[in-house]
């Protein structure tokens, strides 16, 4: 009711006549959801909440375009003419609540109401069409003489413009089959500690190697748990999701339809096993049998705290987006004094300078990488001796390569099939001031993805870390 009195007298004061078009925009899922009533009415105002469209029709468009219209109609209905495309998936699209953020136009400032995120854009009228400043991808103006130029503001009716103007989504769709893939280590699992002792012991010469034989890269405090019902919550398209590990699975894991469990030795050959070298088990990821051409990789420390789209990984035609960091970081030779994804970047560098000419600097950030299983075949006849080195190399070496990190991404955006593009992430690790982000609300950030970094710096036996980890994993599922 608050709502409607404020909007009624903001207008009212401004405007004591004339038909106006307001565009919501921008809706986020937010809080506990329940439907809003399908209507409000005070002082002889009433907001229809109508116009969405039919589950059935959600597929006609990517998600996360989300348009909502309301007409403002001689000051007394409030009509909600919808062009609706959601962000959640579409058994909870029935589940829209709450609205926050600011009306900008027409001196209306800002409200909440129910946890939808809007902004509002005044149209006004002129003779022969309907006008607005707002950039958008949808309309400028709209002339009376169209055919559905009367129908948007006639008055009492609610609209869908879905079937009326837009009967057909305003861009390609993206009808890519996207999976996800992870790699996962267990330390607690008693066979996976055999196997790398004694591997260990057979390896005297890398033992001083701190950054790739520390227990930091193997720690398991179930990480990948949540990290996958984020996905299943935040990305609902993914269509399978594989684990590549060589420990024992658990058991949610198998019990779980939409999940594949992938042996090393499914993808790795025999004579290169065991491994303990994430370098080489990610070479060899395109391998996994049934996996998608287009997929996802996500390390078991990565995770969703917001909606995202295909289109934030795929462009509809295919192409992969590379999330890069904004700061160059890869130069010089590889040493053995040096962290070993650097080494691993800067042995890719000399590659991608050899074949294409220019020396790559950014890494990728700590966010899903965007991968190809056909590029990746193509890498590796490019690259053969260096790939099946790294496959072969039981440990993290200076003489690695990181493909699915670093090499791929520079080395398909030569090919002409990577874009670049700039997904908020944050990397979380016990080096910076990760209790201020653990206890960060990213509802209310830009943030899509998080990542709780392990890598180095004996992080495993750190027990405010591991304790305020521990904290954040059993709130994550409120996020």
């Amino acid at each position: 009711m608050a709502l409607v009195r404020y909007l009624y007298n903001k207008i009212s004061r401004k405007y004591r006549s004339g038909t106006f078009l307001f565009k919501l925009y921008s809706v986020k899922y937010l809080t506990k959801r329940s439907y809003p009533p399908s209507n409000f009415s005070a002082e002889g105002i009433t907001i229809f909440m109508s116009g969405f469209f039919p589950v059935h029709r959600m597929s006609m468009m990517e998600k996360g375009e989300d348009i909502l219209y309301l007409a403002i109609l001689d000051k007394h209905i409030f009509d909600f003419l919808t062009l609706y495309d959601a962000i959640l998936p579409e058994s909870q699209i029935s589940e829209l609540n709450k609205v926050y953020k600011t009306l900008k136009k027409a001196g209306i400032h800002s409200f909440s109401f129910n946890g939808l995120t809007i902004n509002v854009v005044l149209w006004q009228e002129s003779r022969d069409y309907f006008q607005t400043k707002f950039v958008n991808n949808h309309m400028r103006r709209l002339y009376k003489s169209s055919h559905y130029g009367s129908l948007l503001f006639k008055k009492g009716k609610a609209i869908d413009l879905g079937s009326i103007i837009f009967t057909a989504p305003i861009q390609p769709i993206n009808k890519l089959t996207i999976d996800a893939v992870y790699t996962w280590v267990n330390h607690e699992d008693s066979s996976w500690r055999e196997l790398y002792n004694s591997e260990l012991n057979k390896h005297s010469n890398v033992k001083s190697k701190l950054d790739s034989l520390g227990l930091d890269r193997f720690y398991n405090r179930h990480e990948i748990y949540y990290s996958i019902q984020s996905v299943k919550k935040y990305a609902s398209w993914i269509n399978h999701i594989y684990i590549v590990t060589n420990c024992r699975p658990l058991q949610w894991m198998l019990n779980d339809p939409h999940i594949t469990i992938v042996c090393h030795s499914d993808i790795i050959e025999r004579t290169s096993l065991p491994t303990f070298n994430s370098h080489a088990i990610e070479s060899c990821l395109h391998k996994i049998e049934g996996l998608s051409n287009y997929f996802l990789y996500f390390n078991d420390d990565f995770f969703l705290v917001d909606y995202v789209k295909k289109s934030d990984f795929f462009t509809h035609s295919g192409l992969t987006k590379a999330n890069f960091e904004e700061y160059g970081m890869v130069h010089g030779d590889a040493d053995q004094c040096s962290p070993d994804y650097l080494n691993a970047a800067r042995n890719g560098q000399k590659l991608i300078q050899e074949k294409f000419g220019f020396l790559p600097t950014k890494l990728h950030k700590h966010s899903p990488y965007a991968l190809r299983v056909d590029i990746l075949q193509q890498l590796w006849s490019d690259f053969y001796e260096q790939a099946d080195a790294t496959m072969r190399s039981k440990f993290r070496s200076s003489q690695d390569i990181s493909i699915a990190s670093f090499l791929f991404h520079y080395y398909s955006l030569s090919l002409g099939q990577t874009i670049e593009t700039n997904i908020e992430n944050r990397l979380i690790s016990q080096k910076i001031n990760y209790k201020r982000w653990l206890n960060a609300d990213f509802r209310k950030s830009k943030v899509k993805t998080i990542c709780l970094n392990d890598g180095g710096g004996g992080s495993a036996s750190n027990s405010n870390w591991n304790k305020a980890v521990s904290e954040f994993l059993n709130k994550f599922k409120e996020i």
